[in-house]
C-alpha cells in the first residue's frame, strides 16, 4: 500500500480478537431482544455476516487457532438454531426449512434469501481456508433450499420475490445471497450455484444508469421498470449490493471487476465527496451528503464496505472522509456498523494495515 494512505483509528490484533470474541458471544447469547427460537434470522445475519468474515480474515492473517475455535463454536451455535434443528415450520412454505427464520411485524415467521446469504458467507469462507467439509455442506444445504424460488425476466435474468410482502427483493438483498452462491460454487460442483449468481448479477446490470456523470442503480426495481425514472440507491444499501460483484471479481469474472472500477470512479467524483462530506446516495442524481443529525453511525459505517474494492485512490478518499467526519465514527473500527471491523480485517489480510 502507498505510504501516504494511512487509515484512521488503528487497532492492534489483540484488540480485534477481544472485540470479535465478545461481539459473537453477545450475538449468540443476546437477551435484550424480544425474539424467540426461530425468529432471530435477521439478527444473526446482519451481525455474523460481518463479524464472521472479519474473524475468517484474521484467521488467514494470523493462523491463530483461537480464531478457528471462535468460528467453529459460533457456527455450531448457529446451526443449533437453524429451523430444521428446532423443528419449526416456515409459515410461508408450510415446511421445515434448513435456514434461519425471522418473524415479521405481520406475525408471519419465515426464511429470507438475504439472511441465508449473510449467514452462509462466513461459513463458506471459513470452509474454503480450513477444509471443514461439515461447515461447507451445511451452508450449501441452506442456499440450495431456495432453488425453486428464483424467477426470470424476459431476458432470463434472475430475481426473487419476498413471499409475505409479494414484492421483488431489493437488489442488495439478492446480491448478498448471490455472493454466497459464488463462494459455494468454488467448492461445490453444482452449476446452478454460479448460474443463479450470474443471473442475479445480470439483473443488477440491467438497471445500471449514468446520471450527471456518475453510476447509479435503484433500490428495488421490478423487471419492467424504466431505470431512467428511478432514483439511485442509498449508499449504505449499495454497500451490500456490491458484495456480489466483489465475490465475482475475486472469482475472476472480469465484467464484475470493471463494474467495481466504475463504482470507484463514480464515488470519487460524487458532489458530496468533492465537498468533503459522506454521500447519502450512490448516484450523482442525488448529490446531498449525510445529515449527521438524522443518520446513525451504524448506517454511515457501511461506507467501509467499499474498502473491499481494490483501488488505492478510493481507499485514500474513504480514509480522508472518515477523518474529516470522525464524529460519525465515534467507536472507530469497532462500531457502529458491523462492516467497520470487517473492513479493518480485510485490509489487514491484504497487508494494507
Amino acid at each position: 500500500m502507498d505510504n501516504d494512505i494511512v487509515p484512521p483509528f488503528a487497532l492492534s490484533d489483540e484488540e480485534v480478537y477481544v472485540y470479535l470474541d465478545r461481539a459473537l458471544a453477545n450475538m449468540v447469547n443476546r437477551q435484550d431482544v424480544d425474539l424467540g427460537p426461530g425468529e432471530r434470522g435477521r439478527l444473526y445475519g446482519w451481525y455474523w455476516g460481518y463479524y464472521g468474515r472479519a474473524a475468517v480474515d484474521m484467521y488467514c492473517v494470523t493462523g491463530d487457532p483461537q480464531y478457528a475455535a471462535l468460528l467453529e463454536r459460533t457456527i455450531d451455535a448457529l446451526l443449533e438454531q437453524r429451523d430444521d434443528q428446532l423443528a419449526i415450520v416456515d409459515d410461508e412454505r408450510d415446511a421445515v426449512f434448513p435456514g434461519w427464520g425471522t418473524k415479521y411485524a405481520s406475525g408471519v415467521r419465515s426464511n429470507e434469501i438475504t439472511t441465508a446469504g449473510l449467514i452462509t458467507l462466513p461459513m463458506l469462507e471459513y470452509a474454503a481456508v480450513s477444509g471443514k467439509s461439515w461447515v461447507r455442506d451445511a451452508a450449501v444445504e441452506t442456499l440450495l433450499a431456495f432453488r425453486g424460488e428464483a424467477k426470470q425476466d424476459e431476458n432470463g435474468y434472475r430475481y426473487f420475490v419476498h413471499q409475505t410482502q409479494n414484492i421483488v427483493e431489493a437488489l442488495n438483498h439478492a446480491a448478498l445471497y448471490g455472493a454466497a452462491l459464488v463462494k459455494a460454487s468454488v467448492t461445490h460442483d453444482d452449476p446452478w450455484l454460479i448460474d443463479t449468481a450470474l443471473g442475479i448479477y445480470r439483473y443488477h446490470l440491467k438497471f445500471i444508469d449514468w446520471r450527471e456523470g456518475g453510476i447509479s442503480w435503484p433500490y428495488s426495481p421490478k423487471p419492467n421498470d424504466d431505470k431512467t425514472t428511478l432514483a439511485s440507491e442509498a449508499l449504505w444499501k449499495a454497500a451490500a449490493t456490491i458484495e456480489l460483484p466483489i465475490a465475482l471479481s475475486e472469482g475472476g469474472f472480469e465484467n464484475a471487476t470493471n463494474l467495481l472500477q466504475k463504482v470507484s470512479e463514480s464515488f470519487l467524483t460524487h458532489p458530496a465527496v468533492k465537498r468533503g462530506e459522506l454521500p447519502q446516495f450512490l448516484g450523482h442524481d442525488r448529490p446531498q451528503g449525510v445529515d449527521p443529525t438524522r443518520i446513525s453511525g451504524g448506517l454511515t459505517g457501511l461506507l467501509s464496505s467499499f474498502l473491499q474494492i481494490d483501488d488505492s485512490s478510493l481507499r485514500r478518499e474513504i480514509f480522508s472522509l472518515m477523518g474529516k467526519n470522525s464524529n460519525m465514527f465515534p467507536n472507530g473500527w469497532k462500531g457502529g456498523s458491523r462492516s467497520m471491523i470487517m473492513a479493518w480485517c480485510h485490509l489487514r489480510k491484504e497487508s494494507l494495515v
